[in-house]
């Protein structure tokens, strides 16, 4: 007996419709791929759809260096540090290249040899995605003539970076640069919950964590449309909607991971924090909070010695990426050159 033709007609319409929805996904996915090779397309989109694609490239495509085996390794005391050698790290809006020295760092090995200056952070300090010559620890250096080390390291809190220190030669030292970064807050908080003693990952905890990072990038199909399209319906949280500590309390965390080194208590050091925060996050809070926290008699004289900046008014859209949240080579150029007339007014340039 063959089949209807009601029966014929509701099949077709069925298929039909299924093509439809099939286009629309290829299509959709085919857009969303245009937006992330060709992240300046952004602009122009409302605000809503720029920040979901934006928290869909920093959660589910990007590469991280720090998760990257080629590109870090495991450290039982700083749970990972740069791998030494030459790195090619490529995402979206740059393909740079990564010179590392035997400590682990994004500079030459000669720096390493009495700095003038050193350089603590994150991955703001290190340079992510702008030529090493282009982050602005080496503008620094080419700008002030002082011999400066960049120990920027992507991730790292206060607490890890104090840390870090202890490992670098301070014959020289006169410049410690100390920029933060409101995610800073969750490894200080934790030194200071833990009575000074920082939990660290273990090598297994770290693989585990390089795993799942190699995971979250790998594509399949409409993957693209599936994460944005499916952040915007679930109305998924960005990175930007995250709650953060009061400064008061980013403050005394900060000065608590700080004051654990012995070297920021020496008399003749000039320390300046800074803080740079991902696009979309200009927030005078902390440098305000820093501020107000130091004049406290009762912390240790190095620490209310402290001099900070504040970066807020001078950082807009036009100097971070168009899809990573990092400082691109004209934020790390107006960077650079605030801390070098920040340092003349100190008196400490040649």
């Amino acid at each position: 007996m063959s089949p209807s033709p009601r029966w014929r007609e509701g099949l077709a319409r069925l298929l039909l419709s299924g093509l439809s929805v099939l286009l629309a996904l290829l299509v959709s996915e085919a857009f969303f791929t245009l937006l992330l090779h060709r992240p300046a397309l952004l602009r122009p989109l409302p605000a809503n759809l720029r920040a979901h694609v934006r928290n869909y490239y920093l959660n589910h495509d990007r590469d991280l260096v720090q998760a990257d085996p080629e590109g870090a390794r495991y450290d039982r005391d700083l749970a990972y540090t740069l791998r030494p050698g030459r790195f090619r790290f490529v995402n979206r809006e740059f393909d740079v290249e990564l010179q590392i020295n035997h400590q682990g760092l994004r500079d030459t090995e000669e720096a390493l040899s009495g700095p003038d200056v050193i350089v603590l952070g994150d991955s703001f300090a290190m340079g992510w995605g702008v030529a090493q010559e282009q982050a602005f620890p080496q503008r620094l250096a080419s700008l002030t003539g002082l011999k400066v080390l960049n120990a920027g390291v992507p991730s790292y809190g206060t607490a890890r970076e104090v840390r870090l220190l202890e490992r670098l030669d301070a014959s020289g030292l006169r410049i410690l640069l100390l920029q933060y970064d409101e995610n800073d807050y969750g490894e200080n908080e934790s030194l200071e919950r833990h009575g000074g003693r920082l939990p660290i990952r273990t090598r297994e905890q770290y693989q585990a964590t390089v795993r799942r990072q190699q995971r979250e990038r790998a594509y399949f199909p409409l993957k693209h449309t599936f994460g944005i399209l499916g952040g915007l319906l679930r109305r998924e949280s960005s990175a930007l909607d995250v709650p953060l500590p009061g400064e008061r309390h980013e403050a005394r965390a900060f000065l608590s991971a700080l004051g654990a080194s012995p070297l920021v208590q020496r008399p003749d050091l000039a320390v300046l924090v800074f803080e740079l925060n991902p696009a979309g996050r200009p927030d005078p809070g902390f440098p305000n909070a820093l501020r107000e926290a130091v004049r406290d008699p009762a912390l240790p004289v190095a620490l209310q010695r402290l001099h900070v900046l504040d970066f807020t008014p001078l950082l807009h859209d036009e100097h971070y990426f168009d899809l990573d949240d990092h400082l691109n080579p004209a934020g790390h150029e107006l960077v650079a050159r605030e801390l070098a007339r920040a340092l003349a007014r100190l008196g400490a340039l040649p």
